[in-house]
């Protein structure tokens, strides 16, 4: 039997399975991607790429070319047998893509996969994965072609980005099941003539259930639909455009005819969470970790999400650059998003079928969500919630040990995500902290003004310098001014010129950050000589003894 060696197997070629592996080679390490399919997959239910999604990846350099070829809707409405919706708008977010992108998954996996054969890497298709087992240093899996012959791939860790039907979830991880659905649901991709509100994903709801309205490209529309009537019929039934049609007619307020489907099917909808997304040296995804109700396009995002969270620790994990501790925090950070995603998406539907199910419920929502979505505190967490640029890592034992004490409340502290600061550059026209990030590693900041001492910067600087030094590969070192011009320190420096620094950190001078990889604020520091210490956690014990010498 023919065995390959690699560092990492990465188990399914989808927009996470794609996402992973672009993390692992950007930060030099070697993996292995494969997929069962000989053909990438032409339709899919994903559709929407949420603010966060785009802007990890700018961090790739892809969201201007993604955002080109997507429909952008600023956000979403509830309607209720009326057409007065009660609606949530995106830019709330506060981020650089104040949109919810419709863009099918084709598309998105397209640029990925382009993305990654510019890295040097690509996809060996026609290859299933039938067992892994798991020795003390590595991770040995059989996989099978097409023509039924084995082979083996070594590797030190395995990520399973398989999918719902993921060989290895149900021998590593026990799922938790929800009762909360049970039945079949429609879609189609159709050309949609009438009266629709094209700049917004539609949501409707009356007796009959709830349907989804999500333009997309070439005035296309995606109909998702949860019709009572039609729950009990098996997903393997045939689907016409007249049943679509029906549905359309009975739930849709406002006449709409449907025609030229691209895609049309009915479809079983699940809800699953394993108890746990690692065991051992194998890590679960995207939909081979979690599967949720597709009322509030969080799939796909999240398992986008999912895949730079685990690559950026293997790979530092796996060149000796970080203690393997560091994976522990991938299970803790991101099973508790999918709790909480998982919630998100019962809450919905569950207002979806409520509405359905009762004439009163229906009234009484519409009301309540109007009045509610009036005010700007719900918009801003509804609008969070759904871009998933509310995630955050504040719960785990990392961020907890490592929080920055006297903040006021609501200042990003360890484990919240960094925002993409607009910054100055005295020699060109400025630059995003996201498009600085396309350098992969952890970011070190510091923050300092015309008030802070002379002293205060100079050790600030000096501990910035050894840092970037010793760090060389790892972690890449930047000063923001909120006053005056960058000099010509050794270290980057950049203008907080619009204040973003000061106002969204709440940076007070003398503040130094470490990013994540990932985009999230690993701690905060008022005090240069408390970085070895701190760093420990995130990066080997050996480096940061370079800068205590």
């Amino acid at each position: 039997m023919t065995v390959h060696d690699t560092q990492v197997l990465v188990v399914g070629a989808g927009p996470t399975g794609l996402t992973a592996a672009i993390e692992l080679l950007r930060h030099g390490v070697d993996c292995i991607l494969i997929d069962e399919r000989k053909e990438p997959a032409r339709y899919s239910r994903a559709l929407v790429l949420q603010a966060r999604s785009l802007e990890l990846l700018q961090m790739h350099g892809l969201s201007n070319a993604i955002v080109r070829d997507g429909y952008l809707a600023p956000g979403f409405n509830f309607g209720a047998d009326d057409r007065t919706p009660a609606i949530v708008e995106m830019y709330h977010t506060g981020s650089r893509y104040p949109f919810m992108l419709t863009l099918s998954q084709e598309e998105t996996e397209r640029a990925l996969a382009t993305k990654l054969r510019e890295l040097g890497g690509g996809v060996s298709r026609g290859l299933k994965l039938v067992a892994a087992s798991q020795e003390h240093d590595s991770v040995v899996a059989t996989v099978t072609d097409a023509a039924g012959q084995h082979s083996s791939v070594r590797a030190r860790y395995l990520i399973d980005c398989s999918g719902s039907h993921s060989v290895l979830s149900g021998d590593y991880g026990a799922t938790k099941r929800s009762p909360l659905f049970d039945g079949t649901a429609l879609i189609a991709d159709v050309q949609v003539e009438g009266d629709l509100p094209r700049g917004f994903v539609s949501l409707h709801t009356n007796r009959r259930g709830g349907l989804a309205l999500l333009p997309f490209q070439n005035e296309y529309v995606r109909v998702i639909a949860f019709d009572l009537t039609k729950m009990g019929i098996s997903h393997r039934e045939p689907l016409t455009l007249d049943d679509v049609q029906e549905t359309v007619d009975a739930i849709v307020p406002y006449p709409l005819r449907i025609s030229d489907p691209q895609w049309i099917t009915r479809f079983r909808a699940e809800d699953r969470l394993l108890t746990s997304y690692r065991a051992g040296r194998i890590f679960f995804a995207g939909d081979a970790a979690h599967l949720y109700i597709p009322v509030a396009a969080q799939g796909m995002n999240t398992g986008i999400q999912d895949a730079f969270n685990v690559a950026w620790r293997l790979a530092y994990v796996c060149q000796g650059k970080a203690p393997e501790s560091l994976l522990d925090g991938y299970d803790e950070d991101r099973h508790a998003v999918g709790e909480r995603t998982r919630k998100l998406s019962d809450l919905l539907f569950r207002l979806f079928i409520n509405q359905a199910r009762s004439t009163t419920y229906r009234k009484l929502s519409s009301k309540v969500l109007g009045f509610a979505l009036a005010r700007e505190p719900v918009q801003n967490l509804m609008s969070g919630r759904v871009s998933q640029t509310g995630v955050h890592y504040r719960h785990t034992t990392l961020s907890k040990a490592q929080r920055f004490p006297g903040l006021r409340k609501g200042a990003i502290n360890a484990g919240d995500r960094i925002p993409d600061l607009d910054l100055a550059d005295a020699g060109g026209p400025g630059v995003h902290l996201y498009d600085l990030m396309r350098t992969p590693g952890y970011l070190l900041m510091g923050y300092a003004s015309c008030y802070t001492s002379g002293s205060k910067k100079a050790a600030m600087l000096a501990a910035l310098s050894r840092l970037q030094r010793s760090y060389t590969g790892s972690l890449q070192c930047l000063m923001v001014l909120g006053e005056g011009l960058p000099g010509t320190e050794e270290v980057p420096t950049f203008l907080d010129a619009k204040r973003e620094v000061l106002h969204r950190l709440d940076a007070k001078p003398g503040d130094v950050f470490l990013i994540r990889p990932d985009g999230y604020l690993a701690f905060r520091t008022d005090d240069p000589r408390r970085l070895p210490g701190l760093l420990e956690p995130w990066l080997t014990r050996a480096a940061a003894d370079l800068l205590m010498a």
